[in-house]
């Protein structure tokens, strides 16, 4: 079901378009991906190193089914990377993460993060957020969606910048083909 309604949700292109344009892997990169669901990020990616980790085993088991020849897939959330993995990754993802937690879970996720990352590695986020003089219909689907903890852009790049550089950020109104505000960060150790 989650794959078929990102399939529905998304603009044709636009998740190839987010890889290519914010995400920007190269073969052989390390990548981190928190809260990784079914791994079909994958399938998007050059030949990458790829660690998920995902809190749902049915996501692990389906991810591990069809892209365990390219990437990790660990059940569980992410507090603390094994000590060889620590300051090993290039990118750490966390897609439509964020507005699942607390600013204190935000903290945690973004303390692992930092811990993961080589120097100048990057990290990649994307979640709806609220702006003003929004639509009522983007504004309902944000308050109707599982996450609880859907934030403004400033209230986002607050918690990022306890620990890193944001490098941009930007509001996609257009990603998909229901009115909603889609918030992408970039952001370095």
């Amino acid at each position: 079901v989650y794959t078929a309604t990102q399939r529905l949700w998304y603009r044709r292109g636009e998740q190839q378009a987010y890889v290519d344009h914010w995400i920007r892997p190269r073969p052989g990169d390390r990548i981190l991906d928190i809260g990784c669901g079914p791994g079909t990020i994958l399938e998007r990616m050059p030949q990458v190193h790829y660690v998920g980790y995902e809190p749902n085993p049915r996501y692990v088991q389906r991810a591990q089914a069809r892209f365990g020849d390219r990437g990790t897939f660990r059940c569980g959330y992410l507090t603390e990377l094994p000590v060889e993995e620590k300051r090993s990754f290039d990118i750490v993802l966390a897609n439509g993460v964020l507005h699942h937690l607390s600013d204190d879970q935000v903290r945690t996720l973004m303390s692992a993060a930092w811990e993961s990352l080589k120097p100048g590695g990057r990290i990649i986020t994307r979640d709806g957020c609220y702006e003003e003089r929004q639509s009522r219909v983007a504004r309902l689907l944000l308050r109707s969606d599982r996450g609880a903890f859907v934030r403004t852009q400033d209230d986002y790049e607050a918690l990022f910048r306890e620990r890193f550089e944001v490098v941009r950020a930007e509001i996609l109104r257009s990603a998909l083909r229901l009115p909603y505000s889609l918030l992408h960060f970039e952001a370095l150790k």
